[in-house]
């Protein structure tokens, strides 16, 4: 490389706002806003990287050591094409990376231990969920009918539930959710209500995050990843959940206080309700240890 190259010296300096401005050079239409040709151009450089791994894992393919070679190539001509749609997008691969790390930390990046704030903060222990107790899920049949019971501590809490559908699908124990979001996320306005623990202390915070509507927004979340959850075994036997699933439950609840929760949380908040949900389902009901401090919903096996 010549000293009066364009990016001659850059070496470990070279920053992802610097290669786009240097990859515009060689760009044979630098100024244009169509993304057409960076949009097929990715498409081709990843086919064509696609198919050099194909040769190396086809039968016969256990001696082809090319693909090395072609990586750090088509990953450059990918890398330009990304610059050139950013740039007719107006936007910096600086900003690109910056909102992927954004995304994937909400995403991916789990919390180890308690939380490092509660919802509760500032309010008096008549007004806050409690910390640590037991959920009990009994059934009973009437009419052929199965209804669920839930107590907490001994105490009864609501009325009799049913699945409220015309097939039994074991709707009747998703308090569990309830006590998963509480939990894991330290939200429940839906809890808070049925234990009578709403933080009337602040009137905005009672009206607006223990109120009907972040009551109803809790419920209807809830019924949703229900009927998502179906498609997917509800979740047995895998520790993720889909992607659009958690994009619906942030959705759905972003402008109430549990907004601020990342994706990952709720994936763990939903992860641990089911888990419970389908020993309850599978039991005809049973005991539940709920840590908020530990952030855990545990069978207790009697």
């Amino acid at each position: 490389m010549t000293a009066d190259h364009p990016d001659a010296g850059l070496g470990t300096d070279l920053t992802l706002d610097k290669y786009q401005e240097l990859a515009a050079l060689t760009d044979l239409d630098p100024s244009s806003h169509d993304p057409m040709i960076p949009l097929l151009g990715l498409a081709g450089e990843i086919g064509t990287l696609a198919a050099e791994y194909k040769k190396r894992v086809r039968p016969g393919g256990e001696s082809y050591v090319g693909f090395e070679h072609f990586v750090p190539v088509e990953l450059g001509d990918i890398l330009w094409y990304v610059a050139a749609l950013a740039r007719r997008a107006d936007l910096t691969l600086s900003e690109v990376a910056h909102r992927n790390l954004s995304k994937t930390r909400d995403r991916y990046v789990t919390t180890d231990g308690t939380l490092a704030y509660s919802f509760d903060d500032g309010f008096p222990d008549g007004q806050r969920l409690p910390r640590r107790f037991i959920a009990s899920f009994t059934t009973h049949d009437e009419d052929g009918i199965s209804r669920c019971r839930l107590r907490i501590d001994d105490e009864t809490f609501g009325a009799l539930i049913d699945d409220n559908a015309r097939h039994r699908d074991d709707y009747q124990y998703h308090d569990v959710f309830h006590l998963a979001h509480a939990a894991v996320l330290g939200w429940s306005p839906v809890l808070r209500s049925l234990i009578r623990v709403k933080r009337g202390m602040d009137k905005d915070t009672d009206r607006a995050e223990d109120g009907a509507r972040a009551i109803a927004t809790e419920e209807a979340v809830t019924a949703m990843i229900f009927e998502l959850a179906s498609v997917w075994n509800y979740f047995e036997a895998t520790e993720r959940v889909d992607d659009s699933i958690l994009r619906a439950a942030k959705a759905v609840t972003g402008r109430l206080e549990v907004g601020v929760q990342p994706a990952s949380e709720w994936e763990q908040a939903i992860l641990a309700g089911y888990a419970a949900w389908r020993y309850l389902r599978d039991n005809g009901g049973g005991r539940l240890s709920v840590d908020l401090d530990r952030r855990t919903v545990e069978v207790i096996y009697d």
